[in-house]
C-alpha cells in the first residue's frame, strides 16, 4: 500500500532529522525533515514535522524560515505549545516584538506555568522599559 510506503519513508526521515539534530547537524536535519515533509507530497499532516525544522533553523540563524515553519505546524494545530514558543523566538529575533509577545501570551493561555514563555516576554519588556538617559 503506498500510504503505508509513504508513512514509513515520512518516519524514517523524521527520525535521521532528529539524529542529526541531536548530533548538532543543524542543516543535515533540515534536509531530512525537509524530505519528510516532501514524502507526504509536499504537504505534511503531523505539526511536529514543521515545528522540528523550525527549531533546526533557529539554531542556524535562519529565522524566517523558522518562523514560515512554525506557522505551518500552527495551521495544522493551533495549540501547538512548541510551534508557538519557536515562533515567538524567530519573531523577536525579527524584531517583531509586538507579534513574539502574543505568541508567548498564547502558550501561556495553553500553559500558564510555562516558565520559557515567561521569560522571554520579560526579556522583551525589560528591553523596551530601560530608563532613557538625558
Amino acid at each position: 500500500d503506498s500510504g503505508t510506503l509513504r508513512k514509513e519513508r515520512v518516519e524514517r526521515s523524521k527520525e535521521q532529522g532528529n539524529r542529526a539534530f541531536r548530533d548538532g547537524e543543524f542543516y543535515e536535519a533540515v534536509q531530512f525533515y525537509s524530505q519528510a515533509v516532501g514524502a507526504n507530497n509536499g504537504a505534511a499532516t503531523d505539526p511536529v514535522l514543521y515545528s522540528n525544522r523550525a527549531m533546526a533553523y533557529l539554531k542556524l540563524g535562519n529565522f524566517q524560515e523558522a518562523e514560515r515553519d512554525c506557522s505551518q505546524a500552527l495551521e495544522i494545530d493551533p495549540s501547538n505549545v512548541k510551534a508557538l514558543l519557536r515562533r515567538g523566538t524567530a519573531r523577536a529575533y525579527l524584531a517583531r516584538f509586538r507579534e513574539a509577545l502574543d505568541d508567548f501570551n498564547k502558550v501561556l493561555l495553553v500553559e500558564p506555568n510555562n516558565a520559557r514563555a515567561t521569560q522571554e516576554m520579560a526579556r522583551i519588556k525589560e528591553a523596551f522599559s530601560t530608563p532613557k538617559v538625558n
